[in-house]
């Protein structure tokens, strides 16, 4: 009864046809709607109509609305040398093309002293991209004086001199990436482990036979690593 029901309730949702003997039940979707998403993720004619009085919810509602952008702002120290400017940028970019970053986030880079963009320079391109609010990330290993003081002092100062233009755009700052030990000791771990896998090893030249067996299963495994 109840199921016979929730089909009257919602009329056009759903039809049925004979398999087997029952009736079975498949939601329909008018021509001239919009919806596009599956009528079941969100309604279950199992169900009494009286757990639905507004009629169905509607789901496509949160992505017809824009999400807020968030800015996100990578900060290192700056060199010199051009090549290790560059991989900040880099990382920002494959940050931001990314499986884990979401696709209202921004993300740029910037350095705290010696090349550009400066970090005033990097929050002035995220506040003209139309961001709601930025974060920034100190990219330093250690908590040392840069990570610490000079960048949070830099950012403040920089808010201070873009003025009314960030003066509404809450702007937060991570902890340096160093502080995520546990993370980086996976990290390091790996590194070390395909080292010793992949790197030289000590001949076992005073083990004959069985020497020559070692070095050629050394060799094989060394192999398997290079072709995975």
């Amino acid at each position: 009864f109840i199921l016979f029901a929730n089909v009257a309730a919602f009329p056009g949702v759903c039809k049925s046809r004979r398999v087997g003997g029952r009736s079975v039940f498949k939601a329909t979707k008018d021509d001239d709607s919009e919806r596009s998403d599956d009528i079941f993720d969100t309604w279950d004619p199992r169900l009494s109509p009286h757990l639905y009085p507004d009629g169905l919810p509607d789901t496509s509602k949160e992505d017809k609305e824009e999400k807020e952008k968030v800015g996100v702002l990578l900060i290192d120290h700056g060199s010199r040398k051009s090549a290790s400017n560059e991989f900040l940028h880099t990382l920002a970019e494959r940050y931001q093309a990314s499986s884990i970053c979401p696709p209202h986030y921004i993300v740029k880079a910037a350095h705290m002293e010696i090349a550009e963009p400066s970090i005033e320079m990097g929050l002035r391109s995220l506040v003209d991209a139309g961001v709601g609010r930025i974060v920034c990330h100190p990219y330093f290993l250690s908590p040392g004086r840069h990570a610490t003081e000079d960048v949070p002092r830099l950012i403040e100062e920089a808010k201070i001199s873009l003025g009314d233009a960030i003066s509404d755009i809450p702007v937060i700052k991570t902890e340096y990436l160093g502080s995520q030990s546990d993370l980086l000791l996976g990290v390091i771990g790996s590194m070390v482990n395909a080292a010793v896998r992949t790197g030289p090893k000590k001949q076992n030249s005073d083990m004959g036979f069985f020497g020559e067996i070692m070095r050629m299963m050394d060799a094989e495994i060394s192999a398997e690593d290079v072709s995975s």
